[in-house]
């Protein structure tokens, strides 16, 4: 027969139990190298799985760095820009400062030198009011 298993008609009852038991071994065959297939391909995919997570975590990993450096970067831009800011400030304040204490000071020399001239005019008077008792006063 093509399947090399002889038909009933030709074969006794002792060498169809032996085919049957060939037919049987090489079926437990198959059957083992099918469960290590299927376990060999279990554990490639395990394999794969492990290494795509493995890649994911990498990626995640650089992706984080990457974010972490782009927000610390964005921390150092906005202190730049609030330093800046502040010492802007700060100068503007001190320049209003300056203009008010120059603005006082003037005042101040304006009025004692407005002081300075009603005394002088005062000084005069009195002079004027010695000479005209006849007084007399030398300066």
């Amino acid at each position: 027969s093509p399947t090399g298993i002889p038909s009933d008609k030709e074969a006794t009852p002792a060498e169809l139990e032996a085919a049957r038991r060939s037919h049987g071994q090489e079926l437990a065959g198959l059957r083992r190298r099918q469960t290590e297939t299927v376990r060999v391909l279990r554990q490639v995919q395990e394999n794969e799985l492990a290494q795509m997570l493995g890649d994911f975590n990498k990626t995640a990993a650089r992706e984080e760095k990457a974010a972490a450096e782009r927000l610390a970067g964005a921390r150092k831009a906005q202190d730049e820009q609030f330093r800046t800011e502040w010492d802007a400030f700060r100068r503007e304040k001190q320049e209003e400062m300056e203009r008010q204490k120059e603005a006082e000071s003037r005042r101040v020399q304006a009025e004692l030198e407005r002081l300075r001239r009603q005394g002088d005019k005062e000084l005069e008077e009195a002079r004027g009011q010695l000479e005209r008792r006849g007084g007399g006063v030398r300066a």
